[in-house]
């Protein structure tokens, strides 16, 4: 009876283990990310907290010289949206500018097969966690990115990365075979394209990969 007992305990605190373990690693390889930021000492927009309405992003255009391959192939470019996604003009609004609703179709990636930095899902992180800055989705309405149609907003992460997971599930098969990624890390690293290249450039270390 005891050892059965002893048995149960070794089950649990193994299962534990599992869990816990890889979330530490998670938080001490963010831990990491924070502390070994080196700013590059240009003193740019991001390093001045220039407000991202105010920020002349053709600053950053010597840091994109390649397009991010996470969006690029032959993909499904255009889904329906697995979610309302809000337009804000300010992080202050109590109301969103504009909204894309549920089900709307978009385009993911454009329909000139660039992508544009800021565009769509790879939006410009804010200093704090939950905003980024960028151009809203073109829907199915449209035939190619053209400024008429397209304005900078404040939009939520959650919701882009929402917007992501559909991407990613809509391309699921071709996705699995080019980089076997889950659909979680996938959402994580499409969202985050912009994140990575400023914090490798030593512009800017964003919360969200802080966090």
């Amino acid at each position: 009876m005891k050892k059965r007992r002893y048995i149960c305990i070794a089950i649990i605190i193994l299962a534990a283990a599992c869990i816990l373990v890889p979330t530490g690693i998670s938080v001490y390889q963010k831990t990491l990310l924070r502390k070994n930021f080196a700013d590059n000492q240009r003193r740019e927009p991001y390093a001045l907290n220039v407000p991202l309405k105010e920020m002349d992003f053709n600053v950053y255009e010597k840091y994109f010289t390649t397009i991010s391959t996470l969006l690029l192939h032959n993909y499904n470019r255009k889904i329906a949206l697995p979610c309302d996604v809000d337009y804000y003009i300010s992080k202050e609004d109590s109301k969103p500018v504009l909204t894309l609703k549920k089900g709307t179709a978009v385009y993911v990636l454009n329909t000139d097969e660039e992508n544009p930095v800021g565009y769509g899902v790879q939006c410009w992180p804010d200093y704090e966690k939950e905003w980024r800055y960028g151009y809203q989705f073109l829907t199915a309405d449209f035939t190619s990115i053209d400024g008429e149609y397209l304005s900078m907003y404040y939009v939520k992460s959650s919701q882009l990365e929402k917007v992501a997971k559909a991407f990613y599930k809509a391309n699921t098969k071709q996705l699995r075979n080019d980089y076997r990624f889950s659909t979680s890390y996938y959402a994580e690293r499409a969202t985050q394209y912009i994140d990575r290249i400023l914090y490798d450039a030593g512009v800017f270390c964003s919360k969200q990969l802080e966090e």
